[in-house]
């Protein structure tokens, strides 16, 4: 999943693509959004144009902002019904520090 930004606004004034393509067909979908459209959006387009078709994807890969991603995930999942219980894991490294 990417974004391609930057491009010309269409009539209905979208000017971005979201980008995914499924890795075993390898058909690409381009779904048309706005900039300034926000994770749960996005999560609503996603699952409109994906989950619809292919079902929940056991693999997303996306180079996006770490935050967004979260926001994304976590609307995906409240759209399932699935309730996620996230742990904190803290790995020490060997001169003391926390990572």
């Amino acid at each position: 999943m990417d974004f391609i930004v930057a491009l010309l606004r269409t009539p209905r004034g979208k000017d971005v693509i979201m980008v995914v393509v499924y890795q075993f067909s390898k058909i690409a979908h381009l779904i048309a959004c706005h900039k300034s459209d926000d994770a749960i959006y996005i999560t609503d387009l996603f699952f409109q144009a994906i989950v619809r078709l292919h079902g929940i994807l056991r693999i997303v890969v996306s180079d996006g902002e770490a935050k967004f991603l979260s926001h994304f995930w976590r609307s995906l999942w409240r759209l399932v019904g699935t309730k996620l219980l996230l742990a904190l894991l803290v790995i020490l490294k060997p001169m003391g520090k926390w990572r």
